[in-house]
């Protein structure tokens, strides 16, 4: 999905024109993956494919079929109002749709004899589409889905909940550390399998976030370790945070945008214990002065080493216009 602009520089054997073909709709492209995996069921060629679902996107009225509200559970980041609480049962309601489809492949797997021998790896881009989530560095933007299964190993099969911070940057690592092929040196992920292996082990202190553009140049930068996270603002805002336009036409986008016409601070530092939510910036409490300094520089070594572009003034993307009115 955001893998390149020209897909065709990637390697694959065949890409599907999902909006010709199937016009986006998950349920549709089941009969080419089984046809592929039948023509595969029975030599041992390796394999890799890639399936990426497009109904988690809005607006979610396309394909959902609606949670019962009274059976929507609020997330934390979001207040309980009855337009959110129907935006949920909308997204809840794709959730369960992709869900089906998903199960619809492992069985797929299952009929042909691939699943025992198949990694099957889930995963997402980013957090829900929701105002204080998608495109924000608040952990509801962060914090990702990661399911890894395969029945025949048992690294990937112990129904084990790893409590450690990764990065979408360690998957890669991580599946050529899997196979035994050799891990670049000039990447930052790292493998994650010596985890899986012993759950004892260290593995991130912290982990980084980055943003530049999405509709707009939202330049952020953050640090999150275990117990305290810091954000740096590099543009002024009269927003606390920026809602994407699909997200501000929605549901919770049209509730709750007239309630962040507030300025944004140029810094943000949260104690996550005490916070988790991330309600309470704690950038000008002198109780906080020692892990304040702290963080900044870990963020500003970070950036250092991986010459981070924002140290030579702002970002600049001809192809990125901000729209007339946001």
């Amino acid at each position: 999905q955001h893998e390149s602009i020209n897909v065709n520089t990637l390697g694959y054997d065949s890409v599907s024109k999902r909006m010709k073909d199937y016009r986006y709709d998950t349920k549709r492209m089941l009969a080419e993956y089984e046809e592929f995996f039948e023509e595969h069921k029975d030599n041992n060629k390796p394999f890799f494919v890639n399936l990426g679902v497009i109904e988690i996107h809005r607006p979610f009225n396309i394909w959902s079929e609606p949670v019962d509200e009274a059976l929507v559970k609020i997330p934390p980041f979001l207040p309980n109002t009855d337009k959110i609480r129907e935006d949920l049962g909308l997204f809840y309601g794709i959730i369960n749709t992709v869900d089906r489809a998903i199960g619809k492949l492992i069985e797929i797997l299952e009929k042909t004899g691939l699943k025992e021998n198949t990694l099957f790896i889930y995963t997402t881009d980013h957090g829900s589409p929701f105002p204080r989530a998608k495109c924000t560095v608040y952990d509801p933007g962060i914090k990702t889905l990661l399911i890894m299964n395969c029945p025949n190993q048992e690294l990937f099969n112990s129904g084990i909940v790893f409590d450690q911070m990764i990065s979408n940057i360690d998957l890669m690592p991580t599946l050529l550390d899997y196979i035994g092929a050799e891990i670049p040196k000039n990447i930052e992920g790292k493998s994650f399998l010596p985890i899986l292996k012993d759950t004892t082990l260290p593995f991130r202190s912290e982990i980084y976030t980055e943003k530049n553009f999405h509709e707009i140049y939202d330049p952020l930068r953050s640090v999150r370790t275990k117990e305290f996270k810091y954000i740096r603002n590099f543009e002024p805002s009269e927003f606390l945070y920026r809602i994407p336009l699909d997200i501000e036409r929605g549901l919770s986008g049209q509730e709750l945008k007239d309630k962040i016409k507030i300025k944004r601070a140029e810094e943000e530092l949260y104690d996550l214990k005490k916070d988790p939510h991330e309600n309470h910036n704690l950038i000008n409490d002198p109780a906080y002065d020692k892990i304040l300094i702290e963080m900044r520089q870990k963020l500003t070594n970070w950036m250092k080493e991986t010459n981070d572009p924002l140290l030579r003034g702002k970002i600049k993307d001809e192809k990125q216009q901000p729209p007339k009115k946001y």
